[in-house]
């Protein structure tokens, strides 16, 4: 909760200025500034205003921090969740807090306030076609939060079912230079290699995934396949046999060349 506490700047950045928007971000890759700037739009507005109710900016500002600190509390092991629509119950609080300043009267409040809804509206529907497909979504993660791993990772992944294995490539090899260590990054460098015909390196990245997580099913998987193109039955038989072992589904020719050495 400590550690992710510094997204509430961002957040509070991205209400007031909502603009360069990601699908799925991640703390280092959001700006303070916008955040700063809203800090010190909210200071001069409790300078200005003309009627001081301490009481009631006090609950409205409680209510987006207290809906907003939800966020930041995560399972150990899993990253931080960032994503924007977090924001939509703690923005009721800044609209209590916008509500109370009384600067111009109700209409020209309830005109500012069209036109906030209509601002927010037209950036909604500009932002569909970030979601129309898988890869348009992780696409827009990776542009606007380059210091993901996941968001690199998923991309691959996206770019890999397409056939696009350079673009996969490209993706992988970023989230294996942020994460030399990462499992994942190393038994999917594996598969762009072998797709390359690169056969050495792949089993040396799968070799190295085993070795971080001996679990790993896709290098399992993968290891079996490769062993199995090389007629190395009793390797393959290795692989499969530990396969089985975690219930995981093995192709049923793998299971006929290997069934006398299991």
């Amino acid at each position: 909760l400590y550690e992710n506490s510094a997204a509430v700047l961002p957040y509070l950045g991205k209400v007031f200025f909502p603009f360069n928007l990601s699908v799925m971000p991640v703390l280092k890759d959001m700006s303070l500034l916008p955040g700063l700037a809203a800090l010190m739009l909210i200071a001069a507005a409790l300078y200005l205003r003309r009627k001081a109710e301490p009481r009631k900016n006090i609950f409205a500002l409680l209510w987006f921090l207290l809906w907003l600190m939800p966020s930041f509390i995560r399972p150990a092991g899993l990253p931080p969740d960032f994503t924007e629509h977090r924001v939509y119950m703690p923005f009721i609080g800044l609209l209590l807090f916008a509500a109370d300043l009384n600067f111009a009267g109700r209409a020209r409040l309830a005109g500012f306030s069209l036109a906030a809804l209509a601002l927010f509206a037209g950036i909604s529907v500009s932002r569909l076609g970030c979601f129309r497909d898988r890869l348009s979504f992780w696409e827009n993660a990776a542009a606007t939060s380059p210091g993901s791993l996941m968001n690199r990772t998923k991309l691959g992944a996206a770019y890999y079912e397409k056939g696009r294995y350079e673009e996969a490539g490209v993706q992988w090899s970023r989230a294996l230079e942020m994460a030399p260590d990462d499992p994942v990054a190393n038994a999917n460098m594996g598969a762009i290699r072998f797709a390359e015909g690169r056969t050495g390196e792949a089993e040396a990245l799968w070799r190295k995934a085993l070795e971080l997580a001996p679990g790993n099913l896709q290098a399992l998987g993968n290891l079996a396949v490769l062993n199995y193109e090389r007629k190395d039955y009793r390797k393959t038989a290795l692989y499969v046999r530990e396969l089985l072992a975690r219930n995981a589904p093995v192709h049923a020719g793998l299971l006929a060349a290997t069934e006398k050495y299991r």
